[in-house]
């Protein structure tokens, strides 16, 4: 009973490792197609300093960095009224 199972699993494994080789090469064709009509409409040139000749409306999302975001929990509830730092301010420990 294990050899049919391990048999199986094998012929399983054998068929999707040769279907996949053949869809990559398709895809990979269709890529190179892709990017030659791609670039056939892209120009190129030299950047210079001109006048605002065209409009463009892009939708997007906003999101802060995580390795910049810095989370604080007052150890006191109540409202802060003033700081004594700014955003940005290198802070030490007992600093007013």
């Amino acid at each position: 009973m294990i050899k049919k199972q391990t048999l199986l699993m094998v012929g399983v494994l054998y068929l999707l490792t040769a279907c996949s080789g053949r869809s990559d090469e398709a895809g990979h064709e269709t890529g190179k197609e892709l990017n030659r009509q791609f670039l056939t409409q892209v120009k190129t040139v030299e950047a210079t300093e001109s006048a605002h000749e065209t409009e463009m409306t892009l939708t997007g999302k906003v999101v802060s960095d995580p390795d910049k975001t810095v989370s604080y929990t007052p150890l006191v509830s109540g409202v802060v009224e003033r700081t004594y730092f700014s955003l940005g301010d290198k802070v030490k420990k007992g600093k007013r």
